[in-house]
Formats: structure tokens, C-alpha cells, sequence
């Protein structure tokens, strides 16, 4: 329901369902590399729609508002910090699981892509 989905429209739901679906499809034997691909392209969503703006999404760089279980999608925050952490966490773990060295390549820059930005 992510898919094709412009991320100006309210997603809260929609991610929160999306978020769970691939829990609970880990937890019927999803193979690790097809979680990590659906959990960036979930968090990769999550991600565009705080940073535009969206109704009901945290404001880029702030905090989510709410009880502690709805600031989470798959273990990340629910704001642009805690989404770009997840992403990077989630492209390293593709990386380690690549089979050939340019797509390892490839993923790791993806990763630091996502990277939070910070003032070192």
C-alpha cells in the first residue's frame, strides 16, 4: 500500500502496517536479505514523508509526539534522525549479506547516503 504512494498523503497508518507486516513475515522465516529490502523500502518512505511535510508527520529534524510504541517503525525513531539511522543500519546489514564486492560497494554508499548529518 506504500508503493506509488506520494508521500503528501497521511501514511501513518499505512506504515504502521507496513512496519508489522514485515515483523510478523520475519517472524514465519523471511529470509534476512528480503527483510532488510522491505524494511528500507518502508523506512525509505517514512523517511520522504517527514521530510515533506506530510499531515501527521513529525517535523523534519524534531521529535514524534505520542506513546513511546507509536515512535517507532522497525526499531527506528520515527523522525528523520531515527529514520536515516535505521536506513543506514539496515543497507550496512544488506552489504554484509551482498554476494559480490560491487554490490557490497554499492549498498555501503547507499549507507552513508542515509547517514545522519553531523558537525565533526
Amino acid at each position: 500500500r506504500l508503493r506509488e504512494r506520494d508521500a503528501a498523503e497521511p501514511l501513518t497508518a499505512d506504515l504502521t502496517a507496513a512496519g508489522a507486516q514485515v515483523a510478523a513475515l520475519t517472524g514465519f522465516g523471511l529470509d534476512p536479505v528480503r527483510r532488510e529490502q522491505l524494511t528500507t523500502e518502508v523506512l525509505g518512505k517514512a523517511l520522504d514523508w517527514v521530510l515533506s511535510g506530510s499531515p501527521g508527520a513529525p517535523p523534519p529534524g524534531g521529535s514524534a509526539a505520542g506513546p513511546p510504541e507509536t515512535r517507532k517503525l522497525l526499531g527506528a525513531e520515527l523522525d528523520e534522525r531515527g529514520l536515516r539511522l535505521g536506513l543506514e543500519r539496515s543497507y550496512r546489514m544488506l552489504a554484509r549479506l551482498a554476494q559480490r564486492g560491487e554490490e557490497r560497494i554499492e549498498l555501503v554508499e547507499r549507507a552513508n547516503r542515509f547517514r545522519p548529518r553531523t558537525w565533526v
